[in-house]
């Protein structure tokens, strides 16, 4: 029997994103090795890989606003006619062909990631029809119900768990990702930024993944592979935030991580035993600068002094501070979004993301002209928008303080463009960047909060 194959062919635009390690496939991995299995992830996300089978994007001139819809749509539909990328896919099938695997299955973190996996794997149909193929990640269920009549996703795949054409079951829970050479060489030879993404995003059935876990997860990995970086990825309380904070210290971690989500504000102790545990940045949950919103709408227990507050020193102490906010919800008018930009004024994060709230009952066009509007806005207030934390922490560790949104725009138009050569430096000077230990220490910070005490409200 051969080896089974979990490939990732990154979507198009080409994001940032897809220059990270997977998490989802190295942990499909561990589990498969856990099991006696043989695996091997095929990860085509590196400039070496976009290089080698001739993925071109257009001038990033001719590309649109990036938070326009149309921005991937209809490049897509030009792109997919395009000879050069029927021949790309055909490379990548044939080199999954000469594994000559088991099963193969593919990662979906975006709705292009998807119909990349799809044209590859309807090549792999052809040349193996018995193979059975699967899609995991965020967009396999959503897109896959849609695409049933002529998807190539067909057939149960019992080593991977898989219970349907289109989903898994369990997505490698409980067990340790595995990042060895043999498995996943991706991540060696300069290929990958190493910043480990951590999910959050696991049943509640399962003990894994919270505070604790994580803390036990981020040790084994840096054990492993000398990891430094990660970005937990989901929801914590303020009290897991500093749950995690401490096992970090007391298992002597000297990780460094940005969290991904922490709804309203933390305490100063909290946020302060964070920095000194190696939290490099944080995205605040603050749906809206309207306290009315906040109270009745949102039913949140905190105020706009605190969060503001909360956001300035969490600035101070060196932690790159963005600020999620959900727009527009049903209740939200001009009176809101004026206190909404009111209260970034106050609180001056480094970054601001709109989200749409999931819950809403107005058409998707007015959503799309309602946010857009809004972040134009912020942007001619000189604020940095839709910069999430985990990049603000890469941008510092190359050095880029207070120009992160330059460093990005750089990456962005080394990908936009084709250009590989500059992609792999930036990524092989961050990763070298690691390999130098930093020391933990906060400039002016004593320990009890008394170099912050005018920043209130």
């Amino acid at each position: 029997m051969g080896e089974q194959l979990l490939v990732y062919v990154p979507g198009w635009p080409a994001r940032i994103e897809a220059f990270l390690p997977k998490d989802r496939l190295a942990r499909l991995a561990g589990r498969e090795l856990a099991r006696g299995g043989a695996v091997r992830i095929l990860d085509y996300g590196t400039p070496a890989h976009l290089e080698r089978f001739s993925f071109l994007c257009p001038s990033s001139d001719s590309l649109a606003d990036p938070e326009s819809l149309s921005w991937w749509r209809q490049p897509w539909l030009r792109w997919n006619l395009s000879e050069k990328m029927r021949q790309w896919h055909t490379d990548i099938s044939r080199e999954i062909g000469r594994h000559r695997p088991h099963a193969v299955v593919y990662l979906a973190e975006t709705a292009g990631d998807y119909f990349q996996a799809r044209q590859v794997a309807l090549r792999v149909r052809d040349m193996r029809p018995d193979t059975p193929q699967a899609v995991c990640g965020p967009f396999a269920e959503l897109l896959g119900a849609h695409d049933k009549r002529r998807a190539p996703f067909t057939g149960a795949c019992p080593a991977c768990g898989l219970d349907s054409p289109t989903g898994m079951t369990g997505e490698g829970e409980g067990s340790l990702p595995c990042h060895s050479p043999a498995v996943y060489p991706a991540l060696y030879g300069g290929g990958k930024f190493q910043v480990f993404p951590l999910s959050l995003d696991r049943p509640p059935t399962l003990e894994l993944m919270r505070a604790p876990a994580v803390a036990r997860e981020m040790r084994e990995m840096d054990a492993g592979v000398a990891v430094r970086v990660f970005h937990v990825d989901g929801v914590l309380s303020a009290a897991e935030a500093g749950e995690l904070a401490a096992e970090l210290l007391a298992r002597r971690v000297e990780g460094q991580y940005s969290l991904g989500c922490l709804p309203g504000p933390q305490s100063d102790s909290v946020w302060a035993l964070s920095r000194a545990a190696g939290c490099r940045a944080v995205e605040w949950l603050v749906p809206s600068g309207s306290q009315r919103l906040i109270d009745d709408y949102y039913r949140l227990p905190f105020g706009m002094s605190e969060a503001r507050r909360a956001v300035r020193m969490c600035r101070m102490a060196g932690i790159f501070t963005a600020v999620r906010m959900l727009w527009p919800c049903p209740e939200d008018d001009r009176h809101t979004r004026a206190e909404s930009a009111y209260f970034l004024e106050k609180a001056q994060p480094d970054s601001v993301m709109l989200d749409t709230p999931r819950a809403t009952e107005r058409p998707d066009s007015r959503h799309a002209g309602d946010r857009h509007g809004l972040l134009d806005e912020l942007r001619n207030r000189g604020f940095t928008v839709q910069m999430r934390a985990w990049q603000g922490m890469t941008a510092r560790l190359c050095g880029h303080e207070n120009r992160e949104s330059r460093f990005l725009a750089r990456l962005g138009d080394a990908v936009c463009d084709g250009d590989w050569a500059v992609l792999s430096d930036e990524i092989a000077a961050f990763n070298r960047e690691l390999a130098q230990p930093r020391p933990r220490a906060v400039p002016d910070w004593d320990g009890n909060g008394d170099a912050y005490a005018a920043v209130a409200n």
